[in-house]
C-alpha cells in the first residue's frame, strides 16, 4: 500500500502544473497569434482534474467505486489522447516550417497558423481512441481496483500501448524536421560567399580634420599680390565665341587622395587684409582673374566681349563684371573638405553633373560617386541569413519531450508484461504524469515572448 503522503504530493504537483500550464500556454499562443494548441491544456486539464478528483476518496481505488473508476478511466485516457494529438500536430506544423525555410523570418507568427490536416490528430484520433478504450472496458471489465494513486484500465494490458500509434509517426516527423533544418542551414552557409561581403568602398578613406581647421579663402589687393604658385595657374577659355562673362563651372570625379594643402597660401591668407570680399574662393578647376587696373576693361574674347571700368584701385573684380552673376560664380567654384571626418559621403548634395559635391568655402575636395553609380562594381547589400525562430526551436524541443515520456510511460508496463506479473502501485507512469503537466513550463517558460505575457500572472516568475 502506497503511503498517504505520496499521494498527497502527487496531488499538489498535478494540480499546480496543470494550473502553470494554462498560464504558460496562454502566454505562447498569444505569442504565436494561434489558439488551437489550448486543446492541449484542455487534455491536461481533462486529465490532471480526474486525477485529483481523487483525493475524495484519498486516491485509493478500492475506497472508489466502481462507477468513478471507470469514468476516472475513460476520462483520464481521453486526456491523453487529446494531448498526443497536439503533440502530432506540432510535429506536423515544425515539418512545414522546415521545408518553407522563408518562413523562418515571420517570427514564429506564421507557424502555427491553423490547417485542416489538424483535424485528424486533434478531434478524430481522441474521439476514435476513446470510443475504442470505452468499448473495451466494458466489454472485459478492466476497470478493476487495484493498488495505485487512481483508476486504470489494466486487462488487456496491451491496450495500455495505443498512443504509440501517434507517438511512432511523431518521432519520424521530429527527426525529419530537425535533419532537414540542419541541411538548410548549411545551405544557406555554402550559399553566402564571404569574398562577395566584404566593403565596396575600395576608394581612400576621407580624411579627417578637425572642426576649428578651415581653409581660409585666397585674398589679394592692389597693394599686395598673392604668392607666384597662384599666379602662375590659369586656365584658357574654354570656347572663343563665349557671349557670358559668368563662367559655368565643371565638376570632376577625383576619387583617389584630396589635393595637398599649400602653407603658404594658408599663411598669406591668414595675415593678409580684414576684408574677405577682396577675391573669390579659387579651385584648380576654374581661371583665376587678377585685380583690373583703376581704368580699363576685362576681356574674355577680343573680339566680342569689351567691358570698360572706372573702378577705383581697391574695387573687386567682381563688381566690373557684375554684381548679379558672381554669387553663381562663388558658389560653384569651389569644394569644401568635409569638415568633420565622421559626416557620410551620402549626406553630400547631388552635383549638377550628377556627382556628390557640396558647395562651401571651407576648402577644395573632390568627391567621389555614390556606391550605386559604381555600375557592377557596386552590390546590393544583402540581409542576414534567416534564422529559425525560437518558437520552432521550443516546438520541436516539446514534441521530442513528448515523445519521450510515451516510451517512459510504458516502461513499468512492459516490465509487468514481460514477467506476467499484475501492474505496479508505483511506475513510471506516474512520473509521465506529472511531466505532461510540467513539461509545456520546462519548455516555454524559457521564451522571452511568452515570458513577458505570462509573468503579468505569475509575479514569482
Amino acid at each position: 500500500m502506497l503511503p498517504f503522503s505520496l499521494r498527497v504530493v502527487w496531488f499538489c504537483l498535478s494540480f499546480t502544473g496543470m494550473m502553470t500550464c494554462w498560464a504558460v500556454m496562454l502566454s505562447f499562443v498569444r505569442a504565436v497569434e494561434s489558439y488551437w494548441p489550448l486543446v492541449y491544456c484542455v487534455g491536461c486539464t481533462i486529465m490532471h482534474g480526474m486525477f485529483c478528483l481523487g483525493m475524495i476518496y484519498k486516491m485509493e481505488p478500492f475506497r472508489m467505486p466502481r462507477s468513478f473508476c471507470i469514468a476516472q478511466s475513460i476520462t483520464m485516457g481521453l486526456g491523453v489522447f487529446l494531448m498526443t494529438g497536439v503533440s502530432a500536430s506540432f510535429a506536423i506544423a515544425t515539418t512545414f516550417a522546415a521545408l518553407k525555410p522563408k518562413t523562418w523570418w515571420e517570427g514564429g507568427k506564421g507557424l502555427m497558423v491553423w490547417r485542416r490536416i489538424y483535424i485528424y490528430p486533434l478531434f478524430v484520433f481522441p474521439f476514435l481512441a476513446t470510443v475504442v478504450q470505452l468499448g473495451i472496458t466494458l466489454r472485459f471489465d478492466s476497470g478493476v481496483q487495484r493498488d495505485d494513486l487512481h483508476c486504470d484500465y489494466s486487462d488487456p494490458t496491451c491496450y495500455a500501448g495505443i498512443p504509440w500509434l501517434v507517438t511512432i509517426p511523431c518521432l519520424y516527423l521530429s527527426i525529419k524536421a530537425i535533419l532537414r533544418i540542419l541541411k538548410t542551414n548549411k545551405h544557406l552557409q555554402r550559399s553566402r560567399d564571404p569574398d562577395l561581403d566584404v566593403d565596396i568602398d575600395t576608394f581612400t578613406a576621407l580624411p579627417r580634420r578637425p572642426k576649428h581647421v578651415h581653409m581660409a579663402r585666397a585674398v589679394s589687393t592692389s597693394s599686395s599680390s598673392p604668392p607666384a604658385n597662384l599666379q602662375s595657374i590659369s586656365r584658357q577659355p574654354s570656347s572663343p565665341a563665349l557671349t557670358n562673362a559668368t563662367l559655368t563651372p565643371r565638376g570632376f570625379h577625383m576619387p583617389f587622395q584630396p589635393p595637398a594643402l599649400n602653407l603658404d597660401t594658408l599663411h598669406y591668407s591668414r595675415s593678409s587684409h580684414a576684408s574677405d570680399e577682396l577675391d573669390s574662393p579659387i579651385s584648380s578647376n576654374f581661371p583665376r582673374f587678377a585685380n583690373p587696373p583703376q581704368v580699363g576693361t576685362v576681356s574674355l574674347d577680343p573680339d566680342r566681349i569689351t567691358v570698360e571700368s572706372t573702378a577705383p584701385p581697391n574695387e573687386e573684380w567682381r563688381e566690373i563684371l557684375g554684381a548679379s552673376d558672381t554669387p553663381d560664380l562663388d558658389k560653384a567654384s569651389s569644394l569644401k573638405w568635409n569638415e568633420d571626418g565622421d559626416k557620410s559621403e551620402s549626406e553630400y548634395v547631388k552635383g549638377d553633373d550628377g556627382f556628390d559635391t557640396e558647395d562651401n568655402y571651407s576648402g577644395t575636395y573632390p568627391t567621389r560617386a555614390a556606391p550605386r553609380s559604381l555600375g557592377t562594381t557596386s552590390r546590393k547589400a544583402r540581409r542576414p541569413l534567416p534564422t529559425l525562430t525560437p518558437a520552432v526551436y521550443r516546438i520541436i524541443t516539446f514534441q521530442l519531450a513528448f515523445t519521450i515520456v510515451q516510451p517512459l510511460s510504458s516502461i513499468s508496463t512492459l516490465i509487468d508484461v514481460i514477467r506476467h506479473k499484475p501492474p505496479a502501485p508505483f511506475g513510471t507512469q506516474h512520473i509521465a504524469l506529472l511531466i505532461s503537466a510540467w513539461g509545456p513550463v520546462f519548455i516555454f517558460s524559457k521564451w522571452p515572448d511568452a515570458r513577458r505575457l505570462y509573468s503579468l500572472w505569475l509575479p514569482w516568475k
